[in-house]
């Protein structure tokens, strides 16, 4: 057989990787795969191209097994981690100076009322984006959507856009903070937030004081915990072969919003992320003890003292409870920490319709055909709420939904509401170009991997059923994200 360290095959793609320790393991494995059927197919094997990436990945990788000696401040360091190898230069996202707060919170260097207005204006293109794709994707011989020609009249845009909502906090309004565990530019144990992706060759960590949308509280955990990892028994996560100990910090706060931010902060829950594989059991058990004692020191005597109310432990995927409950009450009933596990259904939303009460949302998939779904659908007469993830209408049970927006004719007031306006262009296309009574078959190949979200939404309408489109109406932003690019967008539909 094939003698080989591990394979890797992404779905949907005709081609796998195979790592091996050794040359002789790949001049082995060369011999017995080359030309060998599988099916009607041959199989044919290459050396792998290096991506672009490569390159500034293996220099991180070499500074962080301390091969580049002397890098004594961060200016030294940027520029040693971007010289490969050869003694090439590379390109890096950690520029000179560069902070978790450019990071983190891109626009935090402009007033706010700026920063809304380049929202609006990046959401106002995308409007003009819209529009654009569906003049594109509109079949030959078939007229124009009423939408489109009328977006003459207002710049070009699919629909009007109103305005975009202030957020109400400005600053520290993150409830919950996912702090990576890594280290700093000059090399030290920090708990905060990574200074770019991993793929650019960026493996540095900086503490996330400066950040404006972290809360004190939880900029504060983040110091007790890095301040405890400087002399810690237990090895750091490292990245490049996916091994360590400590790998992540979250702070999720429990607010009352009718204080203001920092005085609103009544309940703490701290979950300290860990891979316990290789990790001797007494040391860790060692390890956790003093780190609790040194979260319960470090709440006590902060001024003023910090919430703390439940301490968890997530290793792998089972989460338990390393404190129940820290406050001055002697009273107090014990905190559960249910498992990542139980978890897990919540992301897989659906909807159950009751023709009295209305729709209800359930926790737990359900297995129901779109025919079922839509014969309850129809008996009833009140809002339908169509449950999305991030990348909009593209998971199996969206892509129901939006079979069954387009295939039956009914009138529809349908509300849109994305936390990625790209998504919600890339469907809206979808939903409000009409189509040709005959449909085509979609291109072959794997050239859609590089198309863009427009690109795959002209794509897939060529394969679609013809059905009366949807007309975007107008469309909302809400700003709940200050200081990055983020912005929500809302967009009402009919037909």
């Amino acid at each position: 057989g094939v003698v080989f360290k591990s394979a890797k095959k992404k779905k949907g793609m005709s081609v796998g990787f195979l790592t091996f320790e050794a040359a002789e393991q790949v001049k082995s494995a060369t011999e017995l795969l080359e030309g060998k059927s599988v099916g009607n197919e041959k199989l044919k094997v290459g050396d792998v191209i290096p991506r672009s990436c490569d390159e500034k990945i293996k220099s991180a990788q070499k500074r962080y097994q301390n091969v580049i000696p002397g890098v004594t401040d961060e200016t030294e360091a940027t520029m040693a981690s971007n010289v490969n190898e050869n003694g090439e230069s590379v390109k890096s996202s950690v520029t000179k100076g560069k902070t978790a707060r450019d990071a983190v919170t891109p626009l935090a260097h402009l007033p706010y009322i700026e920063q809304l207005e380049q929202k609006k204006n990046s959401l106002m293109q995308l409007l003009k984006k819209l529009t654009r794709n569906a003049r594109k994707a509109c079949p030959k011989g078939v007229a124009l959507p009423e939408w489109v020609i009328k977006s003459r009249e207002i710049g070009g845009l699919s629909c009007k856009l109103e305005g975009i909502i202030e957020s109400p906090l400005i600053n520290g309004y993150r409830n919950k903070c996912e702090f990576s565990v890594g280290y700093s530019v000059q090399g030290k144990p920090t708990v905060g937030f990574m200074l770019g992706n991993f793929r650019e060759g960026v493996t540095a960590v900086e503490e996330p004081t400066d950040c404006p949308n972290v809360s004190r509280v939880a900029c504060n955990y983040a110091l007790i915990f890095q301040d405890f990892l400087q002399d810690s028994a237990l090895p750091i996560w490292n990245r490049f072969n996916n091994a360590g100990f400590w790998r992540q910090l979250t702070v999720r706060e429990g607010r009352d919003p009718q204080n203001d931010v920092e005085a609103n902060i009544l309940e703490v829950m701290l979950i300290v992320q860990v891979s316990t594989e290789g990790c001797n059991e007494d040391v860790i058990n060692s390890e956790l003890e003093k780190l609790t004692q040194a979260f319960v020191r470090g709440a006590a005597s902060a001024s003023p003292p910090l919430p703390l109310t439940a301490l968890a432990l997530q290793a792998e995927d089972v989460m338990s409870s390393l404190l129940r409950q820290y406050n001055d009450s002697e009273e107090q009933d014990d905190i559960t920490i249910p498992s990542e596990k139980q978890h897990g259904t919540t992301e897989n939303q659906t909807i159950s319709v009751d023709n009295e009460a209305g729709p209800e949302v359930c926790t737990n998939e359900v297995n129901m055909d779109a025919d079922h779904v839509w014969a309850l659908i129809k008996q009833s007469r009140v809002c339908r709420t169509i449950p999305l993830k991030m990348g909009g209408l593209q998971s199996s049970t969206s892509k129901m939904w939006l079979q069954l927006l387009i295939l039956h004719g009914l009138d529809f007031i349908l509300l849109y509401i994305s936390c990625n306006p790209e998504t919600l262009m890339a469907n809206a296309i979808e939903l409000c170009t009409p189509l040709s009574e005959t449909t085509e078959k979609g291109r072959k190949g794997q050239g859609w991997r590089n198309m863009s979200n427009a690109g795959l939404a002209r794509h897939r309408l060529k394969s679609m059923p013809k059905s009366e489109p949807f007309q975007p109406v107008k469309a909302m932003a809400v700003d709940l994200f200050p200081h990055t690019p983020h912005c929500e967008l809302v967009m009402l539909l009919e037909r």
